[in-house]
């Protein structure tokens, strides 16, 4: 279930009957550019309960399976391990690092 407030896509997980909560699916599509995706905000950095989606675009970068690609999404902190980004489908398309350069 997914509802919007203040422009975010808040997702609720719904635990399946089996009790668990339904896997993440990959993208196996190539990323393009401008295309809109989207990444967890995390409400804490010492908390691991995301809440919502915080949308962006893909801004530069390749297209192959392992290519490294930028986007504009406007993180106020990353997950320890990186943050996940998904696309419209929700998809999982990629792990974001900060860029330290």
């Amino acid at each position: 279930m997914q509802f919007f407030v203040d422009g975010f896509c808040a997702l609720v997980l719904q635990v399946q009957p089996n009790g668990y909560v339904p896997p993440v699916t990959f993208e196996t599509g190539p990323v393009r550019r401008e295309e809109k995706v989207y990444g967890f905000l995390f409400p804490q950095e010492d908390f691991f309960t995301p809440t919502m989606y915080c949308p962006g675009n893909v801004t530069d970068g390749g297209t192959g399976p392992l290519a490294n690609w930028r986007h504009g999404i406007p993180f106020h902190s990353f997950g320890r391990f990186g943050s996940p980004i998904f696309n419209q489908s929700g998809h999982l398309v990629g792990i974001s690092y900060q860029d330290y350069e």
